[in-house]
């Protein structure tokens, strides 16, 4: 009897993103202290979060601590929230569901994002080896590849299809 192969989502759908968010502000902060002696961004950047600036917050966070921030600071400020090490967590429900689907057929996980964020996640959330296969969409080419373009789909297809009729 062929088993049910089930994908799963990563943000939103296994983990609160807006945690990866605060985790992020939190290493902004830090990075902000060590260089330029100022703090308390952490309040500013999630309430900008809130008011739905995500593009704009860290121009605006940075500006209001450090003087002139040129565009390159701009961007260090944005691949320090990028790169970080995520301080997130699963759903309370995230890990049970993954082990009851995990005993009824193999599992996959699509996310969307830059590959280094998204698997600095799936570390962060000890997840990897609950999947049979995880696609990276932006690995195949770019955000072109985000869902729902077909070909994550299809890979993911293709890498489960040999895991639904048998044991895993």
């Amino acid at each position: 009897m062929p088993r049910p192969i089930l994908v799963f989502d990563l943000d939103d759908t296994l983990y609160p993103e807006r945690q990866f968010a605060i985790s992020g502000f939190r290493a902004c902060e830090r990075w902000l202290e060590a260089r330029f002696g100022v703090g308390g961004v952490v309040e500013e950047m999630t309430k900008l979060l809130d008011d739905g600036h995500m593009r704009a917050l860290f121009e605006i966070s940075l500006a209001s601590r450090v003087p002139a921030p040129t565009p390159d600071l701009v961007d260090a400020f944005i691949d320090i929230y990028r790169l970080h090490l995520p301080e997130i967590s699963l759903y309370p429900d995230a890990a049970t569901a993954l082990d009851h689907f995990q005993a009824l057929g193999p599992l996959g996980l699509i996310t969307d994002g830059q590959t280094e964020v998204q698997s600095s996640k799936v570390n962060a959330l000890a997840i990897a080896d609950r999947f049979h296969h995880i696609v990276y969409t932006h690995a195949l080419g770019g955000r072109t590849f985000s869902k729902p373009h077909p070909l994550a789909f299809e890979q993911m297809e293709a890498a489960l299809a040999e895991h639904g009729d048998s044991g895993p």
